[in-house]
């Protein structure tokens, strides 16, 4: 292979020392909670819900970089809204097949239906925008019709406060008058 070029996907390729180092390195609670921007709470909650299982060493907990991996997957799941059984499953996909083909199938599954659902979401979103824009413009249209207009601060502004002569309206349904029998 000549230099600069990267080898082909998945080749086994020799670790360098800092990679080593790294691999080596331990972590306590705090400094992941920092790295992440979580509570050593959340990082103990993964811990009871079986995702991350870290070794002890008297009280103090001891991360691995295999740890802050599982870490790193747990906060990209939840930032891309899957639900921490999901989570669960794909992280322990991991050791069923050394070409993680299980893994990566299922992962693949729940990146399609989480994109499929975003997508309706997104249509939802577009619907309501184009609606709130029609009556927007139908207020508008009204208001210049009779010789307000509708984008003049004082318009703005006097929209956004209650109007005091208004009777009050109850939340609450009036109660019904007994009739006797």
């Amino acid at each position: 292979m000549e230099d600069g070029q990267r080898p082909p996907f998945g080749a086994e390729t020799p670790e360098s020392e800092a990679e080593a180092a790294a691999r080596r390195r331990t972590y306590s609670i705090g400094s992941l909670a920092a790295e992440f921007g979580l509570t050593a709470r959340s990082i103990r909650f993964y811990e009871d819900e079986g995702l991350l299982s870290p070794a002890r060493e008297g009280q103090h907990r001891i991360y691995t970089y295999k740890d802050r991996g599982r870490l790193n997957l747990i906060c990209r799941g939840k930032r891309l809204g899957f639900s921490l059984a999901e989570i669960k499953e794909f992280i322990s996909l991991y050791d069923v097949d050394g070409n993680l083909i299980s893994q990566m199938t299922f992962g693949l599954r729940l990146a399609r239906e989480r994109i499929a659902s975003l997508e309706r979401q997104r249509l939802d979103v577009e619907q309501t925008l184009f609606e709130l824009r029609q009556i927007e413009h139908d207020l508008v249209e009204h208001l210049r019709d009779v010789g307000s207009d509708p984008d003049t601060p004082e318009a703005l502004q006097s929209s956004l406060q209650p109007e005091t002569d208004l009777p009050v309206v109850s939340s609450q349904r009036p109660k019904q008058a007994r009739t006797e029998e």
